[in-house]
């Protein structure tokens, strides 16, 4: 190759590589767009079609007192992280002599925690294999559950916390790691009792197979068990400092056998479940077997001890208290399986015209 080649095949190079560079660029401007409007468009709903600015200066101000003042009932009194959040942004509202400070606070924090899940969610579902285009469509989807899953609920700032912790365990998990899922665990420990499922994910991504026997991974099984116990340090202590309350009665229903008959029985629970998910489960389990390893093993650490726990204690109508395992597995099992599918009808078509050879003309 002569000099002036070489210097053509350079510049070409430099020119494939820019070109490369500029589409990543422009695909991830339009990506943090669809973020911030899908942040807009979740928030503006959940604001003013499912709440109202009179339940937010009264009810929604009224719970956050209870629990700053330790006056609330099990388990609310023991949610307390995303309410001194909140509590700080109040007095910056405040501070700041702003005209509407309760309201500019309840909405300031929800704009940014929405944000953070869209943003964290494109972040997972991209790490996990699911290609641009389809990354808009499922977050679109994820758009249209959030809008769905605040069934007789209020701006539920600890269930939106809880998500963003549960996706930044996800992700220092894949990227490897995992001593940074201990400091997580803490904070997501003093915002909500579910918090405790996070080092179960640590542990299942170290569990594997040996000539017939189970091999746990030393290191991650370590790290397992220190979050199992920051867990129960953090969060029982909490509720050894703050003393024991009356348990909460969703829908005058007792925690247990009464819950989970209401639960089963009750057609707002799947009503509202299918409002927020829509086809996304039925499409993730009809392809289980294309499913990732890492997706198997956060279900099987995930979704049965979440599914068991929410049946026998909450109130699945209130369809929020699905959006970790949705988020976190259905929703990128089923795009993925979506994308992967559609490859495979492509390649077929490619491969159909293949066999039929070219057309030629006499």
């Amino acid at each position: 190759m002569t000099a002036a080649q070489e210097r053509s095949s350079g510049a070409w190079v430099r020119v494939l590589r820019w070109q490369v560079e500029r589409e990543r660029l422009l695909w991830a401007r339009g990506i943090l767009g669809a973020c911030l409007l899908f942040t807009i468009f979740t928030v503006y709903d959940q604001v003013t079609n499912r709440t109202g600015e009179e339940f937010l200066l009264n009810d929604q101000l009224a719970r956050h007192y209870r629990v700053m003042d330790g006056t609330a009932i099990d388990p609310w009194q023991y949610r307390v992280l995303s309410e001194l959040v909140v509590a700080g942004a109040l007095r910056a509202a405040r501070w700041l002599r702003l005209s509407e400070p309760v309201l500019t606070a309840f909405v300031a924090v929800r704009l940014a925690q929405n944000l953070v899940v869209f943003l964290l969610a494109a972040f997972y579902w991209r790490r996990l294999g699911v290609e641009r285009l389809m990354l808009l469509v499922a977050l679109a989807a994820l758009a249209w559950g959030i809008t769905y899953s605040g069934y007789a609920s209020d701006l539920a700032f600890s269930t939106y916390s809880d998500l963003i912790f549960y996706l930044v365990c996800a992700i220092l998990i894949l990227e490897g790691r995992h001593g940074w899922v201990l400091p997580v665990v803490i904070l997501a420990a003093l915002n909500r009792e579910t918090a405790g499922l996070i080092p179960a994910l640590v542990l299942a991504t170290g569990v594997g197979r040996s000539g017939g026997r189970v091999i746990l991974e030393r290191r991650r099984l370590a790290i397992a068990a220190a979050g199992f116990a920051l867990y129960l340090a953090c969060y029982g202590g909490l509720r050894l400092a703050l003393g024991p309350r009356d348990m909460m009665r969703p829908y005058g229903h007792q925690a247990g056998l009464d819950m989970l008959w209401f639960n089963l029985t009750s057609v707002k629970t799947y009503l509202f479940g299918f409002s927020m998910m829509s086809v996304v489960p039925f499409i993730a389990f009809f392809y289980w077997r294309s499913w990732p390893d890492v997706l198997r093993r956060f279900f099987w650490a995930l979704v049965p001890a979440w599914l068991g726990v929410h049946l026998l204690f909450g109130a699945l109508q209130e369809a929020r208290l699905l959006l970790v395992p949705h988020v976190l597995i259905l929703m990128p099992a089923a795009f993925l399986a979506i994308q992967h599918q559609t490859a495979m009808a492509w390649a077929r078509k490619i491969s159909e015209a293949g066999r039929g050879g070219p057309r030629t003309t006499e």
